[in-house]
């Protein structure tokens, strides 16, 4: 056919004695068969010439059909070489979503960056940190109320209003104290009806109740004393959550630079994987379309072909005309001659 092709552009004529018959057949069959589009439309139209015009009819149809097998085939060829490539590709990225997987676990578990459940996942030095934050708060808060106490204690002493102050009066070794000595001043209130103040009597009470008074004022002197040492190791303890703060803060800013290369694995093995998803969906599609009676062809025949009533060729009335002014110029040249 390539041949053929070659010497009609040459105009050469071929010896038809090298001709087989199959090239004859063959440059017959397409000497009469037309395909054209038709004007501003995407259809195709089809056109054999016969002498047999149901033949003719017949051959266009089959010509046609043939066309969208020709479709439905390249179509399967496609799905079938795209899925060939998929497979392999699928395996290729199997195997980097893998690796890249690896490369993220090995990373966090090297960098001690686990991640702690919880409504708001954060990675465990984070969480040192926020629950030493609040250590160090609590022990500052602490600290404070306990030097505040203290001080208030020390100043209602220094005042004679000891038993104001809760923290005192609710002291059970006060209470006693202070239990004694309202029973001791009632005593002194009965005497002093009968006795004077120079009586040993009264003398000896008052020293009882400066006594009691004495151990009172000893007892808040304890509590203050208490407060100011449980302050101080509250102050202890709030350097030394200060310092293991600092610390923290120092790893957990390495653990900020750790977690940037983290997320930047992360991103990269997601990419992996949602290539491989896409892939996977792709090679699913080609596998459907690479079945039988799942491919359609992108076309469709839009109407059968009919068979003609009247020969298209030779058309008896152009030919009679043609032929009655053909023989008028002769015979009128004839003449003239």
């Amino acid at each position: 056919q390539r041949q053929m092709c070659i010497r009609d552009r040459l105009g050469l004529m071929a010896n038809p004695a090298t001709i087989s018959p199959e090239e004859r057949v063959i440059e017959s069959f397409f000497d009469r068969l037309k395909a054209f589009p038709l004007a501003k439309s995407r259809v195709i139209a089809i056109e054999f010439q016969s002498k047999d015009p149901e033949l003719a009819a017949k051959l266009s149809d089959a010509i046609a059909e043939e066309y969208l097998r020709e479709l439905e085939r390249a179509k399967k060829d496609s799905a079938k070489s795209a899925g060939s490539w998929l497979g392999r590709s699928i395996e290729t990225l199997r195997e980097r979503v893998s690796a890249a997987e690896a490369r993220v676990e090995a990373f966090r578990t090297q960098n001690g960056l686990f991640l702690t459940g919880g409504a708001e996942s954060s990675n465990i030095s984070s969480q040192q940190l926020s629950e030493l934050n609040t250590q160090l708060a609590a022990a500052r808060a602490q600290q404070s109320e306990m030097t505040s106490k203290a001080r208030m204690i020390r100043e209602a002493v220094r005042q004679g209003k000891i038993f104001e102050v809760s923290d005192v009066v609710n002291n059970e070794v006060v209470r006693r104290l202070i239990e004694t000595r309202a029973t001791l001043k009632a005593q002194i209130a009965q005497e002093e009806r009968t006795l004077l103040p120079q009586h040993p009597r009264m003398k000896e009470l008052y020293a009882q109740l400066g006594g009691l008074e004495e151990q009172i004022r000893n007892a808040a002197e304890r509590a203050a004393r208490a407060l100011e040492n449980d302050a101080r190791g509250a102050a202890a303890r709030v350097a030394a959550s200060q310092a293991e703060l600092d610390v923290q803060k120092r790893q957990s800013g390495t653990a900020n630079e750790q977690e940037v290369q983290l997320r930047a694995l992360e991103r990269e093995a997601k990419a992996e994987r949602e290539q491989l998803e896409t892939y996977l969906a792709r090679y699913r599609d080609a596998s459907v379309r690479d079945m039988d009676n799942a491919v359609v062809a992108d076309a469709r025949i839009v109407s059968r072909a009919t068979v003609p009533s009247n020969p298209s060729f030779p058309k008896r009335m152009p030919i009679i005309i043609i032929a009655t002014l053909a023989g008028f110029v002769t015979s009128l040249f004839w003449v003239l001659t």
